[in-house]
Protein backbone atom coordinates (compact mmCIF):
# COMPACT_ATOMS: atom_id res chain seq x y z
CA UNK A 1 0.00 0.00 0.00
CA UNK A 2 2.76 2.33 0.82
CA UNK A 3 4.27 1.77 -2.58
CA UNK A 4 1.24 2.70 -4.27
CA UNK A 5 0.21 5.44 -2.05
CA UNK A 6 3.85 6.87 -3.11
CA UNK A 7 3.88 6.33 -6.93
CA UNK A 8 0.02 7.95 -7.19
CA UNK A 9 1.37 11.17 -5.24
CA UNK A 10 4.49 11.44 -7.34
CA UNK A 11 1.87 10.87 -10.32
CA UNK A 12 -0.34 13.76 -8.84
CA UNK A 13 2.68 15.79 -8.25
CA UNK A 14 3.67 15.38 -11.88
CA UNK A 15 0.02 15.86 -13.23
CA UNK A 16 0.24 19.09 -10.99
CA UNK A 17 3.42 20.40 -12.05
CA UNK A 18 2.24 20.12 -15.94
CA UNK A 19 -0.74 21.99 -15.33
CA UNK A 20 1.08 24.66 -13.67
CA UNK A 21 2.99 25.10 -16.87
CA UNK A 22 0.09 25.03 -18.84
CA UNK A 23 -1.68 27.41 -17.11
CA UNK A 24 1.44 29.97 -17.16
CA UNK A 25 1.59 29.75 -21.26
CA UNK A 26 -1.64 29.85 -21.61
CA UNK A 27 -1.81 33.46 -19.33
CA UNK A 28 1.15 34.35 -20.94
CA UNK A 29 0.01 33.68 -24.06
CA UNK A 30 -3.57 35.71 -23.28
CA UNK A 31 -1.23 38.74 -22.11
CA UNK A 32 0.75 38.61 -25.77
CA UNK A 33 -2.16 38.57 -27.60
CA UNK A 34 -4.16 41.26 -25.89
CA UNK A 35 -1.58 43.99 -24.97
CA UNK A 36 0.71 43.36 -28.35
CA UNK A 37 -1.61 41.65 -31.03
CA UNK A 38 -4.68 43.38 -29.75
CA UNK A 39 -6.60 40.35 -30.26
CA UNK A 40 -7.02 38.76 -26.71
CA UNK A 41 -7.72 35.14 -27.08
CA UNK A 42 -11.43 34.52 -25.14
CA UNK A 43 -10.43 31.06 -24.53
CA UNK A 44 -7.17 30.62 -22.77
CA UNK A 45 -8.82 32.35 -19.46
CA UNK A 46 -11.96 29.32 -19.17
CA UNK A 47 -9.16 26.77 -19.69
CA UNK A 48 -6.72 28.38 -16.92
CA UNK A 49 -9.68 28.65 -14.50
CA UNK A 50 -10.55 24.94 -14.59
CA UNK A 51 -6.84 24.14 -14.85
CA UNK A 52 -6.51 26.06 -11.87
CA UNK A 53 -9.47 23.96 -10.14
CA UNK A 54 -7.85 20.54 -10.98
CA UNK A 55 -4.53 21.89 -9.50
CA UNK A 56 -5.54 22.56 -6.39
CA UNK A 57 -8.00 19.53 -5.55
CA UNK A 58 -5.28 17.18 -6.85
CA UNK A 59 -2.90 19.02 -4.97
CA UNK A 60 -4.68 18.28 -1.78
CA UNK A 61 -3.88 14.52 -1.23
CA UNK A 62 -0.01 15.82 -1.99
CA UNK A 63 -0.43 18.18 1.20
CA UNK A 64 -1.87 15.30 3.10
CA UNK A 65 0.76 13.01 2.21
CA UNK A 66 3.46 15.39 2.78
CA UNK A 67 1.25 16.34 6.11
CA UNK A 68 1.69 20.01 5.14
CA UNK A 69 -2.26 20.68 6.17
CA UNK A 70 -3.17 22.94 8.54
CA UNK A 71 -4.11 22.21 11.91
CA UNK A 72 -4.72 23.45 14.94
CA UNK A 73 -2.79 21.13 17.23
CA UNK A 74 -3.02 23.38 20.89
CA UNK A 75 -5.10 20.06 22.73
CA UNK A 76 -3.68 17.15 20.45
CA UNK A 77 -0.23 18.32 22.02
CA UNK A 78 -1.07 18.63 25.55
CA UNK A 79 -2.06 14.65 25.13
CA UNK A 80 0.27 12.13 25.87
CA UNK A 81 1.98 10.13 23.29
CA UNK A 82 -0.64 7.39 23.60
CA UNK A 83 -4.15 9.64 23.57
CA UNK A 84 -2.05 11.25 20.75
CA UNK A 85 -1.95 8.17 18.86
CA UNK A 86 -5.32 7.13 19.77
CA UNK A 87 -6.49 10.48 18.75
CA UNK A 88 -4.49 10.36 15.43
CA UNK A 89 -6.40 6.84 14.49
CA UNK A 90 -9.31 8.61 14.95
CA UNK A 91 -8.97 11.87 12.93
CA UNK A 92 -7.78 9.53 10.06
CA UNK A 93 -10.84 7.25 10.12
CA UNK A 94 -12.83 10.46 10.36
CA UNK A 95 -11.09 12.01 7.45
CA UNK A 96 -11.61 8.72 5.33
CA UNK A 97 -15.23 8.68 6.55
CA UNK A 98 -15.54 11.89 4.81
CA UNK A 99 -13.31 11.23 1.87
CA UNK A 100 -15.93 8.99 0.98
CA UNK A 101 -18.90 10.59 1.54
CA UNK A 102 -17.89 13.60 -0.79
CA UNK A 103 -16.59 11.00 -3.57
CA UNK A 104 -20.36 9.80 -3.21
CA UNK A 105 -22.19 13.50 -3.40
CA UNK A 106 -19.04 14.60 -6.46
CA UNK A 107 -19.77 11.67 -8.18
CA UNK A 108 -23.04 12.56 -8.03
CA UNK A 109 -22.91 15.96 -9.36
CA UNK A 110 -20.79 14.73 -12.44
CA UNK A 111 -23.05 11.49 -13.74
CA UNK A 112 -25.85 14.59 -13.45
CA UNK A 113 -24.17 17.34 -15.18
CA UNK A 114 -22.93 14.53 -17.91
CA UNK A 115 -24.18 16.11 -21.60
CA UNK A 116 -24.36 19.47 -20.16
CA UNK A 117 -21.09 21.67 -21.62
CA UNK A 118 -19.34 24.75 -19.95
CA UNK A 119 -20.57 28.20 -21.61
CA UNK A 120 -17.20 29.27 -23.49
CA UNK A 121 -15.20 26.80 -24.62
CA UNK A 122 -17.94 24.11 -24.89
CA UNK A 123 -15.73 21.25 -22.53
CA UNK A 124 -18.14 18.78 -20.80
CA UNK A 125 -18.86 20.11 -17.35
CA UNK A 126 -17.93 16.51 -16.08
CA UNK A 127 -14.37 17.24 -16.50
CA UNK A 128 -14.74 20.02 -14.80
CA UNK A 129 -16.88 18.65 -11.32
CA UNK A 130 -14.48 15.61 -12.31
CA UNK A 131 -11.93 17.26 -9.99
CA UNK A 132 -13.74 16.70 -6.96
CA UNK A 133 -14.14 12.69 -6.68
CA UNK A 134 -10.55 12.37 -8.32
CA UNK A 135 -9.52 14.14 -5.10
CA UNK A 136 -11.58 12.56 -2.86
CA UNK A 137 -10.27 8.97 -4.09
CA UNK A 138 -7.06 10.34 -3.71
CA UNK A 139 -7.26 11.86 -0.22
CA UNK A 140 -9.08 8.54 0.76
CA UNK A 141 -6.04 6.40 -0.70
CA UNK A 142 -3.69 8.86 1.26
CA UNK A 143 -5.21 8.94 4.54
CA UNK A 144 -6.31 5.06 4.32
CA UNK A 145 -2.14 4.38 3.91
CA UNK A 146 -1.16 6.78 6.81
CA UNK A 147 -3.92 5.03 9.08
CA UNK A 148 -2.51 1.80 8.09
CA UNK A 149 1.18 2.72 8.75
CA UNK A 150 -0.30 4.38 12.26
CA UNK A 151 -1.62 1.26 13.24
CA UNK A 152 1.15 -0.50 12.49
CA UNK A 153 4.02 1.61 14.13
CA UNK A 154 1.29 1.20 16.98
CA UNK A 155 3.92 -0.26 19.24
CA UNK A 156 6.78 2.75 18.84
CA UNK A 157 7.88 4.26 22.37
CA UNK A 158 8.19 7.77 20.67
CA UNK A 159 4.57 7.60 18.80
CA UNK A 160 5.88 9.29 15.96
CA UNK A 161 5.31 7.75 11.98
CA UNK A 162 8.27 6.70 10.36
CA UNK A 163 8.35 6.91 7.05
CA UNK A 164 9.81 3.52 5.37
CA UNK A 165 12.89 3.54 3.86
CA UNK A 166 13.37 5.97 0.47
CA UNK A 167 9.66 7.21 1.10
CA UNK A 168 8.52 10.62 0.13
CA UNK A 169 7.07 12.34 2.75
Amino acid sequence: MERFTNRLVWILEKLVTMMIVTAVILIGMQVFMRYVVSSPLSWTEQISRYLFIWMIMLGIPIMFHRKIYMAFDLIFDSLDDRKQRLMGIIIKVAICFFALFYFRYSLSLCINTYGRMTAGVKLPLYMVYGAQPASASCIFIVTLNQLLIEIKNRGNSDGHDHPAEGEII
